[in-house]
């Protein structure tokens, strides 16, 4: 069932907002107020996943649409906030299931879907 805005907690609206921005899970928990144990708890709840988690998926979306763009793949791995182009390989293929060059063969057109 998809998130409604009005029935998510605000510590998860705040949360989602600002792992779009690449900051620590600790960062949030300090920035909530709430204890570490009741923020996963209530970030998991609304949103089905762990917030680190969350957060690497976002970090995959982001790159999966400048794959698209056929940007260099060390380019697109700076660029969407991977350490290096290793970390970009490893952490993409272990969140979509295809290694970067790969997902590129298969959309041609940038986004998150791929030919099946």
């Amino acid at each position: 069932m998809p998130l409604r805005a009005a029935s998510v907690h605000p510590l998860v609206t705040h949360a989602i907002a600002r792992l779009n921005d690449d900051v620590s899970v600790a960062e949030l928990v300090a920035e909530t107020g709430y204890s570490h144990r009741t923020f996963l708890a209530r970030f998991r709840d609304a949103a089905g996943l762990a917030p680190k988690t969350f957060a690497r998926v976002l970090r995959s979306q982001r790159a999966a649409a400048l794959l698209g763009a056929r940007r260099p793949l060390a380019e697109v791995a700076l660029t969407a906030g991977y350490s290096d182009q290793a970390h970009f390989t490893r952490e993409f293929a272990a969140i979509t299931g295809l290694p970067p060059s790969r997902f590129r063969a298969l959309s041609p057109d940038a986004g998150n879907h791929v030919r099946v």
